[in-house]
């Protein structure tokens, strides 16, 4: 039997996953990193931690699975977008840590960009439908007006997928769907533009040069070899960003296909040959990994995150219980959250943790509960927690809705397809049958693989998507409980709206603190 090797480097961590010839899973391990954030807006990390995180956790894969690294015909990599580490030709860093994607502190510089080329132009040229400042272009432009030594001194701004395969074979290069988190590439022409380069006041010759998914970026050197405990010569793929990887293990790989990722963030997507460029909505557009197809997405940027936060400081006494008795910390916050009825006793919460995003572009949306009473438990905060997440995603869909009109069902991935109380408040909220195939958190590694197993020729096609992923549960909408949501959908609109000018006034006053 021979093998793929994927790796999935998102926001929280690593995953490393083996597959064998046919695409089942054989082994993964994860191991967390850390994001750090020193002020209001910021948020970076090591760049250590990439490749420290990713030895890690390709040495122990290989232990788990018991393979023999001689068997390992590819290796591909799925990774978080917008990254732009400083770095020489030689690999030498010119800083310990790199922003990544919701970093926003290069506001200023997104909006002198837009300004410049004009918002709509941009949109239609980018298919940027993200905050501007979540672009990776943006930041290297804060980089070169703040830290205009580091960026004289940068041969190439390099991500994190793409800093790993450097470190594994010594070649530079980025894919397109990567390259679409620049905010400075043509998605039209799958190359970066030297017009929207300038609007943006960056330099082109500081990015890497381009590749598809499937194409060989490389083999691994004798010296990474010696320190992932693999062979030397395994071909890496160029991978994919985690976006279009995550479709492609979701199996959006054809016209049409929809799906609804639940992890750190949250975004609902479809693929198609051409991107879906509405202006009223500007979902966020990215080049798939999928020849010939584009990713076209609206999402929330706090999801999973709001709830790991709800676990780790709200529910903090049910997590050491569960950790007791070795249960996941989740599946007891839900059962507690389950017995609390819809609604969560008049309780809403707002999980906007992290910036605002698609549908709240106000960089400065927080988190809020909103109806607190002296009468609520952690079980209402629980409750609202999973409702919140999930209204918020249910304005997503209703935008998305206006691109991918009449479906009536729904693939859910992520982790938090797992949760059963979550897919339950899921139906009823988006009034869709939901669907969880047999892969939901290792999407993005199935999507590296596909690039690995096509690039290789091993499989024909990314349509092997079907024969590894199978719908292994279904959850219908409970018709009683489709009212009360209805209503509650209205009162989170409405609130969300409100509470915008707040969010700005208290950033206003933190600053002066």
């Amino acid at each position: 039997m021979k093998y793929i090797l994927a790796h999935d480097s998102g926001t929280g961590g690593n995953k490393a996953v083996v597959y064998d010839e046919n695409g089942l899973m054989v082994a993964s391990v994860f191991e967390e990193y850390e994001s750090i954030h020193p002020r209001p807006n910021w948020a970076q990390q090591k760049v250590a931690d990439w490749w420290r995180v990713y030895r890690s956790t390709t040495r122990k894969v290989i232990e788990k699975s018991k393979i023999n690294p001689k068997d390992i015909l590819a290796i591909g990599i799925s990774g978080q977008q917008c990254a732009c580490a400083p770095m020489k030709k030689d690999g030498t860093l010119l800083s310990e840590t790199s922003m990544i994607w919701y970093d926003s502190r290069s506001a200023e510089q997104a909006k002198r960009y837009l300004d410049t080329y004009g918002e709509i132009e941009w949109f239609k040229k980018t298919g940027g439908g993200l905050r501007p400042d979540t672009y990776s272009g943006p930041k290297i432009a804060w980089i070169k007006e703040n830290e205009p030594d580091v960026y004289k001194a940068t041969d190439v701004f390099i991500g994190v997928k793409d800093y790993l395969n450097f470190r594994m074979t010594g070649q530079i290069s980025a894919e397109y769907a990567e390259a679409t988190g620049t905010g400075v590439l043509d998605i039209h022409k799958w190359d970066y533009s030297p017009e929207l380069a300038e609007a943006c006041g960056i330099d082109l010759k500081k990015l890497p040069p381009l590749k598809p998914s499937t194409s060989i970026h490389g083999k691994v050197t004798k010296q990474a070899a010696e320190e992932l405990g693999l062979v030397e010569g395994i071909p890496v793929v160029a991978g994919s960003g985690d976006v279009s990887a995550t479709a492609a293990g979701s199996g959006a790989v054809a016209e049409g296909r929809i799906y609804n990722y639940i992890g750190t963030s949250s975004w609902i997507a479809v693929s198609s040959a051409q991107p879906m460029l509405l202006t009223d909505i500007k979902p966020y557009i990215f080049c798939h990994c999928v020849p010939g197809q584009y990713v076209s997405n609206v999402s929330i940027y706090c999801a999973g995150n709001a709830f790991r936060w709800i676990r780790d400081v709200i529910c903090e006494p049910e997590k050491q219980e569960a950790l007791a008795k070795g249960m996941d910390p989740y599946d007891l916050i839900s059962e507690m959250a389950a017995k609390i009825a819809p609604g969560a006793e008049g309780l809403l919460f707002f999980p906007s943790m992290m910036g605002g995003s698609t549908i709240t572009r106000n960089p400065n949306t927080a988190g809020a509960f909103v109806g607190l009473r002296i009468g609520h438990t952690r079980a209402n905060l629980a409750r609202a927690a999973l409702e919140g997440i999930s209204l918020d995603l249910k304005m997503v869909l209703n935008l998305f809705e206006k691109m991918v009109p009449s479906f009536k069902e729904l693939r859910l991935t992520g982790g938090g397809s797992n949760g059963f109380l979550w897919r339950q408040i899921l139906a009823n909220i988006y009034k869709k049958t939901i669907l969880v195939p047999s892969v939901t958190q290792e999407t993005a590694a199935l999507g590296a693989a596909l690039c690995a197993g096509v690039g290789i020729g091993l499989w024909k096609d990314f349509l092997k998507v079907d024969e590894i992923s199978t719908i292994k549960s279904r959850t219908e909408v409970q018709p009683e409980n489709v009212g009360i949501y209805e209503e509650l959908a209205e009162v989170y609109a409405e609130t969300a709206r409100l509470l915008d000018h707040p969010y700005t006034r208290l950033a206003e006053i933190n600053k002066l603190v």
